[in-house]
């Protein structure tokens, strides 16, 4: 495709406003058919086709960057990093004024195309001579645009297909970059077999004005009766004026129009229009998959990505303090951050992490030896009301056993009994208490297979970082207690946690316990943990894995091995995590080699400003797919709701009203409503709390 005023991508206008304002993923993503459709027709036509010609950049390979000037300001950050006082803007401004030089010098000259030598010769004599060697960055230009791009499969797929039915394949593309440059980068993407590359720098012929096809034609000596299959984006050079030459076209959708409408207000930077760029690519690939849902593919771009993308870099920032840490990444919701971290941020000499099989059941459970204050907070711990039975199933105690049932008997009439009053409590307590002798065998039995899967880890072998989502360090505090236990002394770990809060774990055996927040830190600053307070459970659903809780650990034949909780509620939550952290790694991988240069401040004001934009101004449609999603209550999995409640009953003032209150996401179930419903909502809501003031004053 033609490469324009600027830099190879198709000349495009900057984002509508109407697609970065407003919502994210809000719109009712679906999916782009013409890909499958064109390609359909496009091989129908190439098989009695003399040759089969393809546009090379965003046709048979896409890129990371999503807008025309994002490569050249990934060169700057990049150059930045070695030049503390290099001018980004004002390299890319020149940069993108030196081609325009480059062009209308050669548009004087009879020439339809020109080289990145010519474009670095009008930079050099616009240049003061400061920062980088010009040679330098033309070479780096050439470095970051051969790492930018990849194939596209389906693309590639029918490329492979002709190829090997013997059908003659080109490569058309008008580009200024040379042509080893871009041997390189067909190689890397294991695209081969073709007959030629014709490329407009090279053959001084270009698509733009036509003339590429009349060299083509007569270089690979055809007659006018043969026919010629092209395949573009271009709607121009790929599409009218290929027409104009006898080449029957087929154009594909241009990148820019793959993804529908799914705003989020970070931007400003190139690394927000990589995210678009990356779930474009994805919405695409992934259209013939039922299992994959779009509207999760936008969420794991647009919002995910900046969020595990940048804590997975603060988490190397805490390793490389003190000399270096080993790092440790603790199940479930760290191995999301895991898969940041190696596939974007950890260095090749750096020791690989490990991912903990690690969880408050297993570990909180595990570490009681005594039935003290800290272990009745644990086993007692919960703010729904749960019947008795359900307490007791969570630390795998029966109630129909006839030692636990007659414990039960001493304390409640069943142990279908509902935990709802303060009595209830008292009694749960002391019902805790008489277990005690059981509950101590069992968390034993738990503790030795636990110790040996952290001794093989090595984790209490040195200095380590461990890393969860948040929010107290309780887990934290659960493996340093192990280790004490284990070797004699309190281990040496530090917490990284996305964000903590204000009442999180600050002591361990009478030390303070070293443990930081990314986003926020004990609530601060507060407007970050405003964010996620409004709903914990959303943000805990988007950063899960696939895979199911774990209960404990245990020996089976010398190997330990997780003791999973599989039950039939988790498989939504499953399937939506599949999606997230297959395109979390994927995109993590095509990124890898700028995000280095992105300072530290974009990805965290995009990962909180992307946040605040869904947990906050959620749609009706952002509603809709998370309420199909159960959230597991407290540890041990024992009661499942939807984030976002279901109103029972009519849809009457009371009932919205209760719907309300039972939902995990109350921005979710406000979207959900109709204007009236939300202004009767209000009313409810107000007359309950000038109620509940009354009485209070009373």
């Amino acid at each position: 495709m033609r490469r324009g005023l600027q830099s190879g991508w198709p000349v495009r206008r900057a984002h509508d406003q109407s697609s970065v304002a407003g919502r994210p993923a809000s719109t009712g993503l679906r999916w782009i058919d013409t890909h499958a459709t064109v390609l359909r027709e496009f091989m129908s036509c190439a098989a009695n086709a003399s040759v089969a010609s393809f546009d090379l950049f965003d046709t048979l390979l896409v890129r990371v960057f999503g807008c025309p000037t994002d490569l050249f300001a990934a060169m700057a950050d990049r150059i930045a990093l070695t030049h503390p006082d290099f001018d980004r803007g004002k390299f890319v401004q020149m940069r993108v004024e030196a081609e325009r030089c480059a062009r209308q010098t050669a548009a004087g000259q009879g020439q339809s195309e020109i080289t990145l030598k010519q474009i670095y010769a009008e930079l050099a004599a616009m240049s003061d001579g400061g920062g980088p060697k010009l040679e330098c960055a033309m070479a780096l230009e050439c470095e970051l645009e051969i790492a930018s791009v990849r194939p596209d499969q389906q693309i590639k797929a029918a490329f492979d297909e002709l190829v090997a039915r013997g059908t003659r394949v080109v490569i058309v593309s008008d580009m200024y970059l040379p042509l080893a440059c871009i041997e390189e980068m067909l190689a890397g993407a294991a695209i081969n077999g073709h007959a030629r590359i014709y490329l407009s720098n090279d053959c001084r012929r270009s698509k733009a004005d036509g003339s590429v096809w009349e060299h083509l034609k007569t270089d690979l000596g055809l007659s006018p009766q043969d026919v010629v299959a092209h395949i573009g984006d271009n709607a121009e050079a790929d599409g009218r004026v290929a027409a104009r030459f006898g080449v029957t076209p087929f154009l594909l959708t241009p990148p820019h129009r793959r993804a529908p409408a799914c705003a989020y207000p970070a931007a400003g930077h190139w690394f927000n229009d990589s995210c678009r760029a990356l779930l474009q690519q994805s919405l695409v690939l992934h259209r013939d998959n039922p299992r994959i849902d779009p509207f999760w593919l936008a969420v794991a771009h647009l919002v995910v990505l900046p969020v595990t993308l940048g804590f997975a870099a603060y988490v190397r920032d805490i390793a490389e303090q003190d000399g270096g840490r080993r790092v440790f990444f603790l199940a479930r919701d760290g191995l999301i951050f895991q898969k940041a971290y190696e596939a974007a941020w950890r260095r090749p000499q750096d020791p690989p992490s490990r991912y903990l099989w690690a969880s408050r059941r297993c570990l909180n459970f595990a570490m009681i030896d005594a039935i003290d204050e800290e272990a009745l907070a644990f086993l007692l711990s919960g703010y729904s009301v749960l019947p008795v039975g359900d307490f007791l199933r969570r630390v795998d105690l029966d109630p129909t056993d006839p030692e636990v049932a007659t414990v039960v008997q001493h304390h409640f009439p069943a142990a279908t009994h509902s935990v709802e009053t303060r009595s209830d409590r008292d009694a749960l307590r002391a019902m805790m208490i008489e277990l005690g002798p059981i509950i101590l065998r069992r968390a034993s039995a738990e503790r030795a297979p636990l110790l040996a899967h952290l001794k093989s880890a090595s984790l209490f072998a040195g200095p380590g970082v461990v890393v969860d989502l948040g929010w107290h360090g309780s887990l934290q505090r659960s493996l340093m207690l192990l280790g004490q236990r284990k070797t004699g002394a309190l281990p040496d770990l530090v917490g990284a946690y996305l964000g903590t809060f204000e009442k999180r774990v600050r002591l361990v055996a009478g030390q303070p316990m070293r443990a930081t927040g990314w986003l926020f830190d004990a609530d601060e600053p507060r407007a970050a943990s405003a964010v996620i307070r409004n709903s914990v459970e959303v943000v805990e659903l988007l950063m899960s894995a696939p895979e199911s809780g774990i209960r404990c650990l245990r020996a089976n034949n010398g190997v330990i091995e997780p003791v999973r909780i599989v039950e039939p509620e988790e498989s939504g939550r499953i399937e939506v995590a599949a999606v997230l952290h297959d395109a979390i790694e994927t995109a993590c991988r095509a990124l890898r080699p700028y995000i280095e240069s992105v300072p530290r401040s974009v990805l965290r004001e995009t990962a909180l400003q992307n946040l605040k934009a869904l947990l906050e101004k959620p749609s009706a449609i952002d509603a809709e797919k998370f309420r199909s999603v159960l959230h597991a209550e407290g540890f041990g999995a024992a009661r499942y709701r939807p984030l976002v409640a279901e109103i029972s009953g009519t849809r009457n003032r009371r009932g919205i009203a209760d719907a309300y209150g039972r939902s995990f996401w109350q921005a979710g179930f406000l979207a959900g409503l109709s204007p009236g419903e939300r202004l009767a909502l209000e009313a409810t809501l107000r007359f309950r709390r000038l109620r509940a003031s009354l009485r209070h004053g009373a």
